[in-house]
């Protein structure tokens, strides 16, 4: 039988001899279900797992990266950012990357536009594309998969991204 509520799939015993299979087919099982959950899942992470504070203070970005594996070929963090506020300038990646957009999202600015990004997005991003982002639905969370280094990070204004 399949539900459309709660959370993994579970067996579930009706009497001695008769079991019901409940599968739940629900976005929720790739975002975190509720602040306090978020904030639960936060904490296992800054307990267990190496982590960088990289945010801009002075524009009230916070932003955390969380290395769930870090190879000189390939990288995998969890991306952690509450951005309220555009960066002067638009910025380009050290390294092409998939993201996959876990919680809330994002709103991203490429040169003039504007598009909002959803969880449960996969959107993949070469090195020397220059974008910027903000969230103003709250914080987001972010599965990153990340290929070599191939530059140092690079930023320009966003109205000439040629």
């Amino acid at each position: 039988m399949i539900g459309t509520t709660g959370g993994l799939a579970r067996v579930k015993r009706t009497g001695r001899t008769r079991r019901k299979v409940t599968r739940t087919i629900n976005m929720t099982m790739w975002t975190f279900p509720s602040s306090e959950s978020e904030t639960m899942i936060e904490k296992l992470l800054r307990r267990f797992v190496k982590h960088k504070e990289i945010g801009w203070i002075e524009i009230g970005e916070k932003f955390t990266r969380y290395a769930l594996l870090s190879t000189p070929l390939l990288s995998v963090f969890v991306h952690q950012l509450n951005a309220p506020n555009w960066h002067p300038q638009c910025h380009d990646h050290p390294w092409g990357f998939l993201a996959i957009l876990l919680r809330r999202g994002y709103l991203e600015r490429i040169g003039q536009k504007e598009y909002r990004r959803r969880p449960g997005a996969i959107l993949y991003r070469p090195a020397k594309f220059t974008h910027n982002v903000i969230t103003p639905y709250g914080t987001s969370w972010s599965l990153i998969v990340t290929g070599p280094r191939s530059h140092t990070w690079g930023f320009k204004p966003c109205d000439r991204l040629a």
